[in-house]
């Protein structure tokens, strides 16, 4: 028998929900760490384990939006640990985000970018349907 797992890959936004079978877990309850992040176990008993994904962000708080293979390690609470590999996925939302944050990066206080916005600044704003 082997560790299986629904999913190996996602978002690094986090909240995928995954489920582990194929070995006997124990009742009692271990650990479910992504890349060291801290996993939240939903369900625990000895035929399966219920997990969701947690938001990958470095240690100053930014999101990290890069396309890597971490490791996805369950651990008993016998301290008998199973690493499985977990691709993070680019996804549209993503690159909008790095586009954004180069736009920021770009902003300069010195040179008379406005940093607050005040009532009045915002005239209009018209949606536009994208196909």
């Amino acid at each position: 028998m082997s560790l299986e797992a629904s999913i190996l890959k996602g978002t690094a936004l986090g909240g995928q929900k995954i489920t582990f079978s194929g070995i006997h877990f124990d009742a009692d309850p271990g650990t479910v760490t992504l890349e060291g992040r801290a996993c939240i176990a939903t369900s625990w008993d000895d035929g399966e384990v219920v997990a969701t994904t947690p938001p990958r962000w470095n240690a100053n708080g930014i999101y990290i939006a890069s396309p890597d293979t971490v490791d996805l390690v369950l651990t008993l609470a016998d301290g008998t640990a199973y690493t499985l590999q977990y691709a993070y996925l680019v996804t549209m939302f993503d690159q909008a985000l790095q586009q954004i944050s180069k736009a920021l990066l770009m902003l300069d206080r010195d040179q008379g970018d406005n940093f607050t916005v005040h009532a009045g600044q915002v005239l209009g704003y018209k949606t536009q349907d994208i196909n």
